[in-house]
């Protein structure tokens, strides 16, 4: 490459006339089929990627997708058993129950009234 002033451009106004020696090579070899053919899948590798890529994602948001309608779901059902259940508690009385027959007290159940013997009278002075 020669390098030299130009009088068109400023760009090499003060640059001396050198020469620059510049060497190229060429190279060829020759394969197996074989080999040519292995060579030729790794060609095919960027493309490959590409598709795995793509389908990991699409993998991965189907999973975000599924769980979050699961999540959807559940506080769906919550909300409604929520709301079942205050209406049921709504239909219930007031009343305070002492003994039930479902269910096995710990202690038998206690009366009010005079005719009970197992009160004990206290008095206070």
């Amino acid at each position: 490459m020669l390098i030299c002033i130009s009088f068109h451009s400023s760009l090499y106004s003060g640059v001396p006339t050198i020469f620059f020696p510049m060497f190229w090579f060429e190279e060829s070899i020759r394969i197996t089929p074989e080999l040519a053919q292995s060579l030729k899948m790794l060609l095919a590798l960027p493309v490959v990627g590409m598709y795995c890529s793509i389908g990991a994602m699409l993998l991965g948001l189907f999973i975000v997708a599924y769980v979050g309608a699961l999540k959807l779901v559940a506080r769906v059902q919550w909300s409604t058993f929520r709301s079942w259940k205050g209406r049921e508690s709504k239909k219930k009385s007031n009343k305070v129950v002492l003994h039930d027959e479902k269910t096995c007290p710990l202690m038998p159940p206690v009366t009010t009234g005079e005719h009970n013997s197992k009160m004990a009278d206290i008095s206070v002075t």
